[in-house]
């Protein structure tokens, strides 16, 4: 299918009947430097450090039943406590002990969990700021009157550009770029 599109647009291209306005643009370049992408990135930052503060804690938690378990351990060991006693100790052990398994169980989930809800919640924003920029350079193309506008930051299967020249005066990521975050440079020079 892309060898068949890529041989349509070559063949569109140089048929001299149709003379078409392109324009190219670098996508993951407008990904990267768009105000919103800085915005939910530093959005995620602290909902990752937030899952890493609650598996810190339930972290300081199972140390703290290790701890627990070392010292009955030792106590259970006691010649100086009755056998009533040592039992006592043994049996509050093997709680301990079952109390950092659920634990240990506990904190794995926590952490799958976050890395999903991390995860999820990245992809959710990344498709939403393409689908922006893609509806963005939609109206530019529009109002430029471009038939087609090709991204030059994409490879192909075999790790090669998908556009192996173009004319880089008919590149519009920088003045695209600076339109889209137009109004928004206060908030990248307060970041810095």
């Amino acid at each position: 299918m892309k060898k068949f599109l890529s041989l349509m647009v070559l063949a569109v291209l140089t048929n001299s009947a149709f003379a078409l306005e392109v324009a190219f643009v670098n996508m993951n370049k407008l990904f990267e430097n768009y105000y919103e992408t800085k915005d939910a990135d530093e959005a995620l930052k602290t909902q990752r450090d937030i899952k890493a503060e609650e598996a810190s804690a339930m972290l300081k938690e199972f140390e703290a039943l290790g701890k627990k378990y070392q010292a009955l351990m030792q106590e259970t060991e006691n010649p100086l406590l009755t056998k009533e006693q040592r039992a006592s100790k043994a049996a509050e052990m093997k709680s301990v002990e079952k109390e950092a398994k659920q634990m240990k169980i506990d904190l794995e989930k926590h952490r799958q969990k976050s890395l999903q809800e991390v995860r999820a919640k990245y992809e959710e924003k990344r498709d939403e700021i393409i689908a922006k920029l893609v509806k963005y350079l939609g109206k530019v193309s529009k109002a430029k009157k471009y038939d087609l506008v090709l991204d030059v930051s994409g490879k192909t299967a075999n790790g090669i550009s998908g556009v192996v020249y173009y004319d880089e005066k008919k590149d519009i990521t920088d003045v695209v770029l600076k339109n889209l975050n137009a109004g928004h440079e206060t908030t990248e020079k307060d970041a810095k």
